[in-house]
């Protein structure tokens, strides 16, 4: 019964998307028509997803994927969240999410005309019509098994973590938005007159997508840091490349909207930066859901499935390129601009950024080609993405600096580059970079660099708009609020970039590892650092066994921090692994993982010193608040702007 209604529900979402896509296109239909279409197929949508969720919740077996993905022992928020633990439920998810993106559109306040608007709304229908018939046909999570399975088979252990039930969720509404400024440039290119207005209109959209990746990355590698027990939290895996790579872009697209909203001639590389956002998160869907690496992102590998994906990806790709082509060059005006101002900073900057994103498709896929083509299996790992990415985001860091300081520059000012407002953070950084001269590599000593080169221009810029708001009498309290609110979202963004080039850099630098034999009784000094094993306890779980260790360290000033480092064997699928034991400081982390025993019966521990952990995860932090704080700004000012209520045709 359940599994009818499922089905019910996708079917009737799916012929819902059909007449929404039909009807946008049209000339005399209302836009509050394809409006309450949207909604409804929404409604559908997330009724498919409420049942899918009420079979997890009752065990009900009789459906496939719950018996791939579940177990009658699993605990109820693991059942949950197992919900789009495989590839049927996490492609059900990608719908839900695009469809609330959809509905997100559809009620937005902003002064849009109606035919544009109606035209994103069909587009946006057609990508939700694409992944529903690729749902409906080859992933459908309501499938019955043929021979029922009355306990489950269980969730992938490595998945029985509350960051399950957080980091996808988050992940693909960053992730899955970057169809909305795909859907936009397509729309501003069906139109005209539409030049310069889509940028506006797109702005606080792509600044909410790109929060919502920058957080669903920072808390995947959070994840992977403190449960994968390697005590890393990025390995270039090509699933992580594959959610980088559009962060990458939307980065690069969020500088060059800045740039076209003044400036014509940037137009055609936004949209195709719009456009190739959207087209590398579809391409990233089908490097996880075809089977063709190995990987603990990897859903999939059923070729007939990745198949279908690969032809959605491979239409979207052409109709949108082609399209681009042919109409792109109708968006460009000859106006001048001079490489000394601050849009072509900016433009620098994201042209940068689209160099990076290419040395990382280039790494991840030519291993993958190199295999299909039957040359043999070669791998592209760490070494080659550090040496080749680094010094890439090592310019990009300069370039921030650059454009933040020329933000300052007055309207007589913008095509004449003001050295003097570097003077100041250039001394201080390379004063530090040689300061620190000693450290291990060269590029350890310019990621510091550049991490305090952004700190110190970003600081001058406040410093400098501080004391012209003294100069005229205006107070402190008046100062920031008077400041734009785009600006603060800037200054956030900035400066968590800025903290996390420095955490990386001294983390990477300085981290210590040791394993070391550990019995009961036994003592170890390791730095300022005496530790001694206390008990091993073995513990039962819900659907585990544990052999749980209490760990004691002492301080210099004889302080005793006692973690307890866990070897869990999952029942069900007969796996072993290390949850790790983490203590968290402001200066740095302790991280100690329990391996097996030996032939004298002493545990192999590993313990990792790790320098300023928390500020990589504070730097994130900071970098989603100043997209949140920026989209905000924009979203704002593009509801009370009253723009041209002009016809989409005109």
């Amino acid at each position: 019964m359940i599994s009818l209604m499922g089905n019910l529900f996708l079917v009737a979402a799916t012929l819902s998307v059909c007449a929404q896509v039909i009807i946008a296109f049209r000339q005399s239909t209302r836009l509050e028509t394809v409006q309450k279409f949207v909604f409804v197929e929404t409604t559908f949508i997330f009724f498919a997803f409420g049942v899918l969720l009420a079979a997890f919740v009752i065990n009900d077996f009789s459906i496939t994927f719950i018996a791939k993905n579940s177990s009658a022992t699993l605990p109820l928020y693991y059942r949950l969240a197992a919900a789009w633990g495989g590839h049927e439920g996490s492609l059900l998810l990608w719908v839900v999410v695009l469809a609330v993106w959809g509905s997100i559109i559809a009620s937005s306040k902003q002064h849009i005309p109606p035919q544009f608007h109606k035209r994103v709304l069909g587009i946006l229908g057609m990508l939700l019509l694409g992944f529903l018939i690729i749902l409906v046909f080859t992933s459908n999570p309501f499938v019955r098994i043929e021979l029922p399975i009355f306990e489950g088979r269980d969730l992938n252990p490595l998945l029985q973590d509350a960051g399950m039930t957080i980091h996808p969720p988050i992940l693909y509404f960053g992730y899955i938005g970057m169809a909305v400024p795909f859907a936009y440039a397509i729309a501003a290119l069906m139109s005209h007159g539409a030049h310069r207005l889509w940028v506006r209109w797109v702005r606080p959209w792509v600044a909410i997508a790109w929060s919502a990746l920058t957080l669903g990355i920072s808390t995947g590698a959070f994840w992977a840091y403190y449960e994968l027990g390697w005590g890393g939290w990025w390995f270039w895996d090509p699933v992580e490349n594959a959610s980088l790579i559009p962060w990458l872009i939307c980065t690069a697209l969020l500088h060059s909207l800045s740039v076209s909203d003044r400036n014509d001639r940037a137009n055609r590389f936004s949209l195709f930066l719009g456009i190739s956002g959207f087209l590398l998160s579809l391409m990233g869907t089908f490097i996880v859901r075809s089977g063709i690496i190995a990987s603990v992102h990897a859903f999939s590998s059923d070729s007939r499935r990745s198949f279908l994906i690969l032809i959605f990806f491979s239409i979207t790709s052409l109709a949108s390129l082609i399209f681009l082509f042919l109409r792109g060059p109708f968006f460009s005006h000859q106006r001048p601009m001079r490489l000394s101002t601050l849009n072509a900073a900016l433009l620098l900057n994201g042209i940068m950024l689209l160099s990076a994103t290419l040395c990382l498709i280039l790494g991840t896929l030519y291993p993958l080609i190199f295999d299909l083509l039957g040359l043999g299996n070669i791998s592209v790992g760490p070494p080659y993405f550090e040496s080749v990415f680094t010094p890439i985001m090592i310019v990009i860091a300069f370039l921030i600096g650059v454009g933040v300081s020329l933000s300052e520059t007055t309207n007589t000012e913008k095509n004449n580059f003001n050295v003097g407002l570097l003077l100041m953070p250039s001394a201080i950084s390379v004063g530090v970079g040689i300061a620190i001269w000693k450290a291990p590599t060269f590029m350890a000593s310019a990621g510091l660099s550049a991490g305090i080169w952004i700190i110190f221009t970003t600081a001058s810029s406040i410093f400098r708009r501080t004391r012209m708001a003294l100069t005229k009498n205006i107070s402190f309290s008046s100062f920031f609020t008077n400041q734009p609110v785009t600006y603060w979202g800037m200054v956030f963004a900035h400066m968590g970039i800025a903290v996390l080039f420095i955490s990386i850099t001294i983390n990477k630098s300085n981290e210590t590892s040791v394993d070391i034999p550990l019995s009961i009784g036994k003592h170890f000094k390791i730095d300022d650092y005496i530790i001694s094993l206390k008990n091993i306890d073995l513990i039962d779980g819900v659907n585990f066994r544990s052999e749980r260790a209490t760990i004691s360290l002492y301080n210099g000033n004889n302080e005793e921090i006692v973690l307890h480092p866990e070897r869990r064997q999952y029942l069900m699928r007969k796996i072993m692994l290390n949850e790790s034991a983490i203590h968290r400081g402001l200066l740095s982390d302790i991280y100690i993982s329990l391996g097996s025993q030996n032939e004298y019966g002493e545990w192999i521990t590993r313990i990792q010193f790790k320098p300023l952990m928390n500020w990589l995860w504070a730097g994130c932090l900071l970098m989603v608040a100043g997209g949140i704080i920026a989209a905000c700004g924009r979203l704002s000012r593009s509801v009370i702007r009253i723009l041209p209520q002009q016809d989409g045709n005109q």
